[in-house]
């Protein structure tokens, strides 16, 4: 699990939902907005609509997080990371994400943070 100062409130959900930058890769929608409380903020949002038990909702969102929590640091390297260089993030995994291997979401999660991140 990401650590809390890591992770977004409902409220802010809510609003990066409405403000955010939406990109799309192969198994992800992540929408993202520059934030100025100096960490990168996450969430991950899991659709009902990929016809998913509770259950495989549950075990593909804690594999995500894995992923994210594993790499936070990827994006900004130690030290370089400024007030005004940090992002909220909100992954929306695709149907496809469910046979995919931890491996290759991790990768995944690599790319969409050393490319996307860096817009304004």
């Amino acid at each position: 699990m990401l650590p809390k100062q890591n992770r977004l409130s409902k409220n802010d959900v809510e609003f990066l939902l409405r403000k955010g930058v939406k990109r799309k890769s192969d198994n992800f929608l992540a929408i993202i907005r520059r934030n100025s409380f100096g960490l990168n903020r996450f969430c991950i949002i899991i659709s009902k609509k990929l016809k998913l038990k509770s259950t495989q909702r549950t075990q593909t969102r804690r594999r995500i997080y894995e992923a994210v929590r594993k790499n936070l640091g990827v994006a900004y390297p130690t030290g370089t990371a400024t007030v005004n260089a940090t992002y909220d993030i909100a992954l929306c995994p695709s149907h496809k994400i469910i046979t995919k291997k931890f491996s290759d979401i991790e990768q995944e999660i690599i790319k969409i943070l050393k490319t996307w991140v860096k817009i304004s």
